[in-house]
């Protein structure tokens, strides 16, 4: 039955690395040799994956905070659990993260987009100079 289960989470591991590596997102399964630093590593991005009957949402995020802590790359908020929603595909899956960490992506989304507006203004006025870019 382990080994079912094993073969089962190994599944979806790879599943969710293909998802990820489609649009271009370098992605890794990290095995379990690398000291349970998360199931997957994109980048700074931690993730941990769940394909299991029964959900328990705490438990994942606890995992997730622990692999978290073990791997030194990234802000802590560049983590998350795929929990496979059960007889759909990864399309569907439900990505978790703590209140903490949305609020923080959250933070970190609205200073991307406020940089961005800031040179393309920038940009606008400096044409309206005559000048180009």
């Amino acid at each position: 039955m382990a080994n079912a289960n094993k073969a089962k989470g190994t599944g979806w591991e790879t599943t969710v690395k293909e998802y990820l590596q489609s649009v271009g997102l370098l992605t890794r399964r990290t095995g379990s040799a690398e000291a349970d630093q998360g199931d997957l590593h994109c980048g700074p991005w931690t993730f941990e994956c769940k394909a299991e009957a029964r959900i328990d949402l705490p438990g994942y995020l606890s995992q997730l905070a622990a692999a978290v802590t073990r791997r030194p790359v990234g802000p802590s908020y560049k983590s998350a659990v795929w929990v496979k929603n059960r007889r759909h595909g990864v399309k569907d899956a439900y990505v978790v993260v703590s209140g903490e960490n949305y609020r923080s992506l959250m933070v970190y989304l609205s200073s991307l987009e406020t940089t961005l507006a800031e040179m393309t203004a920038a940009i606008f006025e400096y044409e309206q100079a005559g000048r180009s870019v």
